[in-house]
């Protein structure tokens, strides 16, 4: 009843990252980044250069949360089966909405990249918690040259998506190459308070104002992002009503499952229903957070200049 109930409830969070198990409390990421020489050609009877290996690390922590309820035995005498199911069913409404939250907290980077830093941070580099999202050029690191977010870019058309591409476009691989997303990976996310004026620019042939000129982002567009991947939720607008983001989180972002949903039930406990008439108990627990193992896949949008935590 459980695992149905939850598979039920509509979320977004599992396209934003990619979940993963380890019984960890912090777990490591490794990455190994190369320092090439640029050569573009090798001579004859000349050294094949070598490049150089350095090793980039970022941590994952976990974050463990459950939930109790108990039923005392006037509660089941007087309530009929549907009303005594809808009670326990609370339970994994409540756990889609901690992890719900939780994720898309992690993914805007809400604290972290707040107008003032703070805990939890969602990249944490050699274990340091670091702000993945600043308009500052090189920044979090020097292979975002443009930065991570684009401020005073509140979406309104085409021109927006335009400047929110060219800083994915300029982002950087190990090697000091731009990386390149293919746009079938590519995502937008939104809060539903933007979600309609997304879909017009989706889904307008041409662009507006403008006669026969096709639009880059419409239906026939080369970057039109299907309405699939166009990802939303009135959530969203609890951490901002006008910041969106584009790229591709799933390779940015990874969600750890120390523990995966425990569900435990205990009928009648002796020493609790001679204390309390408790009849009937129900717990679940989860042990679950989300890490960013890198900061070049994914941009952040601004409607101002100012951080989504402070609007």
């Amino acid at each position: 009843m459980f695992n149905d109930k939850y598979a039920k409830l509509p979320t977004i969070g599992q396209d934003l990252v990619t979940d993963f198990d380890d019984n960890k409390k912090i777990t490591t990421i490794a990455a190994v980044l190369n320092d090439d020489k640029h050569v573009s050609e090798v001579k004859e009877t000349e050294e094949y250069p070598e490049i150089g290996a350095s090793e980039e690390t970022v941590q994952i922590r976990h974050r463990k949360n459950g939930r109790k309820i108990s039923l005392t035995t006037e509660m089941l005498r007087e309530n009929d089966i549907p009303n005594f199911l809808m009670r326990v069913n609370a339970l994994p409404e409540i756990a889609s909405d901690e992890i719900e939250e939780l994720t898309l907290a992690r993914v805007t980077d809400h604290y972290g990249s707040a107008a003032s830093a703070a805990e939890p941070y969602v990249y944490r580099p050699e274990g340091t918690g670091t702000a993945l999202y600043s308009s500052t050029a090189n920044t979090p690191g020097t292979r975002a040259p443009s930065g991570t977010r684009v401020a005073n870019n509140a979406f309104v058309d085409e021109t927006d998506l335009d400047a929110a591409r060219a800083v994915l476009a300029a982002m950087l691989n190990g090697r000091g190459k731009r990386i390149n997303i293919p746009v079938s990976e590519r995502v937008i996310l939104c809060p539903d308070a933007i979600l309609g004026a997304v879909l017009k620019v989706m889904n307008s042939e041409y662009v507006p104002g403008v006669e026969n000129e096709i639009s880059n982002w419409g239906p026939r567009g080369r970057w039109n992002i299907p309405v699939a991947r166009i990802l939303s939720s009135p959530k969203v607008d609890d951490l901002s009503t006008s910041a969106w983001y584009y790229g591709a989180p799933k390779r940015q972002f990874l969600r750890k499952w120390k523990i995966r949903f425990t569900y435990v039930t205990l009928g009648q406990n002796t020493q609790a229903y001679l204390d309390r008439d408790i009849a009937f108990q129900a717990r679940i627990s989860w042990d679950c957070e989300v890490g960013a193992t890198d900061y070049v896949n994914f941009i952040q949008c601004l409607s101002a200049s100012t951080a989504p935590a402070d609007e």
